[in-house]
């Protein structure tokens, strides 16, 4: 049978963290798992949903039906670990260690994969609206005098600034 395959290499996420929710996905469709992301409250929950929604991506490129596709596995492995040390009572150090982990997921096409009766909407994207101009107001113009007066004021030289400072 086809897979569709998604990776995520290097995620700053400890694996125990990411496995918890990895664990709960696994065998689940597509949609149902989407949805359960969408729900959960944890950091790995969007990078996740967004490494899914690749697969998903990279299936219809293979011609498979996005609707019939279920995890077929989900794996987290350890990464790189970052090495720091946090000074501790007379003069010892302590280790921390800063975890990494890599994360695969592979879905598959089912011919009896029983759908969920609910669906996934997007987030709507955010479209910045441009400041136009309201009908019937006018933008304040600057006022001439006053530019005149900041002109003919740097004209006057260093001296004439310096003693006319207010004094404390």
């Amino acid at each position: 049978m086809k897979q569709a395959i998604a990776k995520i290499k290097n995620l700053k996420i400890a694996p125990r963290k990411v496995r918890l929710l990895c664990d709960v996905l696994r065998g689940m469709p597509v949609v149902a798992a989407l949805a359960q992301l969408q729900v959960t409250n944890l950091r790995s929950a969007g990078v996740i949903a967004k490494m899914i929604m690749s697969a998903v991506a990279n299936a219809k490129n293979l011609g498979m039906d996005p609707k019939k596709l279920f995890i077929k596995t989900i794996t987290v492995n350890q990464g790189m670990m970052l090495k720091r040390y946090l000074p501790r009572a007379r003069g010892s150090a302590s280790e921390l260690q800063k975890k990494f982990c890599h994360v695969m997921v592979a879905l598959e096409e089912s011919s009896s994969l029983k759908m969920p009766s609910y669906t996934v909407h997007e987030k709507p994207k955010k479209v910045r609206a441009e400041k136009a101009a309201k009908p019937g107001v006018k933008e304040k113009e600057p006022i001439k005098g006053a530019q005149e007066q900041s002109k003919t004021k740097a004209k006057k030289g260093f001296l004439r600034q310096v003693f006319n400072r207010k004094s404390i």
